[in-house]
């Protein structure tokens, strides 16, 4: 299993998990993520959830790691980074992914960004 299927199962498992743990629906979870993010959404900051996207993230079934993705996990209390820390990895490489992620987090334009730069190196990689 590639590091990028690991990831997507910890992501799926993790809202899964979380969903279950406070009892609510995909439904009712978009609700109060729209709530919650009415203004950012307002001003397309971020995009509204819906309950089929959620439903995509729980079981798995998206492609990569988006703003929306992320959103989602921020909403719902999600470390993003601790599959990051199960894999092996070099001293100078664990740096580096915490100077981006510190960099990115508050910033939606960047954390897209880089998101898509990701998804390039991925796909390039996988050729």
């Amino acid at each position: 299993m590639n590091q990028i299927t690991q990831y997507r199962n910890f992501i799926s498992g993790e809202v899964d998990r979380i969903m279950a743990e406070q009892n609510i629906t995909v439904r009712l979870c978009s609700e109060r993520f729209n709530n919650k993010y009415r203004y950012q959404i307002d001003v397309g900051e971020c995009q509204p959830m819906t309950k089929d996207f959620v439903q995509r993230v729980r079981t798995g079934r998206f492609k990569s790691f988006t703003p929306r993705v992320a959103k989602l996990c921020d909403f719902l209390n999600i470390d993003q980074t601790q599959p990051v820390e199960h894999v092996p990895q070099s001293d100078e490489l664990r740096r580096k992914i915490h100077t981006i992620d510190s960099l990115i987090r508050d910033d939606q334009v960047l954390l897209k960004k880089v998101s898509k730069l990701l998804d390039d190196i991925t796909e390039l990689l996988r050729v």
